[in-house]
């Protein structure tokens, strides 16, 4: 997920109408993946602005690359992208009727920012609300130490 998020950001900053803000304007008025007639009601307002354009823009670019950096954040700033995250993907879903997209890539932020796993992120160890487990996996080195001795040595 990280990687995805990684290329997604960074992908899109060489090209033109990512660079200059109006990407998002584009993609919700495509006729084929853009908005439907009832969804034009509310966006309007937002998308004839050059500031809300450019926000949605650039607010990707910058929730994607977050997204990305995660994997070196601790617990409680993982919670927050997963729900910025779910919400972005939400809106894909809404916009452009992605469903599978959706679904995929829910089950992959899941994986990635909710279920704790002390060997998936690279700042685990600084975490305080992990030092036990990583004093278990010290313990763990330990007997699996010992446990190797004993059986090298009844090997000879």
């Amino acid at each position: 997920m990280c990687i995805i998020y990684f290329h997604a950001g960074i992908g899109k900053i060489p090209i033109n109408e990512w660079a200059n803000g109006t990407a998002t304007y584009y993609w919700l008025n495509d006729p084929v993946f853009g908005m439907t007639d009832w969804m034009h009601t509310f966006m309007d307002p937002i998308l004839s602005s050059a500031f809300g354009v450019a926000l949605l823009t650039w607010g990707t670019i910058v929730l994607e690359i977050l997204l990305f950096m995660a994997i070196m954040m601790n617990k409680r700033a993982k919670k927050t992208l997963f729900i910025l995250g779910i919400t972005f993907h939400l809106g894909i879903l809404f916009f452009h009727g992605l469903v599978s997209f959706f679904f995929s890539m829910a089950a992959g932020l899941m994986l990635y920012l909710w279920v704790d796993n002390p060997l998936g992120s690279i700042g685990i160890l600084r975490d305080l609300n992990y030092k036990h487990k990583y004093i278990s996996l010290k313990k763990y080195s330990i007997f699996i130490q010992k446990r190797w001795n004993i059986h090298h040595h009844i090997n000879k």
